[in-house]
């Protein structure tokens, strides 16, 4: 199974404001829906859908599929999508 099955999983967001509600990876926990997040000096790319962490990596929270994603931070998703660009 490749290791995202969903086209265009990233959204690019306007974060200048809300960099505090994000987290660092390594202190995301277990059995949440997340918001995962690559942060650079480029900007902040989120995924477009709600993940889990679980062991050895990251799942998409609906259908448990294991996805490939390497994110540098997270917070809880809230299904909002006000913050894309």
């Amino acid at each position: 199974m490749p290791t995202c099955m969903r086209p265009e999983p990233w959204k690019r967001l306007v974060e200048t404001q809300n960099f505090p509600l994000w987290h660092h990876i390594s202190v995301a926990p277990f059995d949440s829906d997340l918001e995962l997040a690559v942060i650079d000096g480029n900007g902040v790319y989120a995924f477009a859908w709600p993940c889990r962490r679980i062991l050895g990596g990251w799942c998409d929270a609906k259908s448990r599929w294991r996805i490939g994603v390497k994110p540098t931070h997270w917070r809880e998703w809230t299904g909002s999508s006000s913050t894309m660009h």
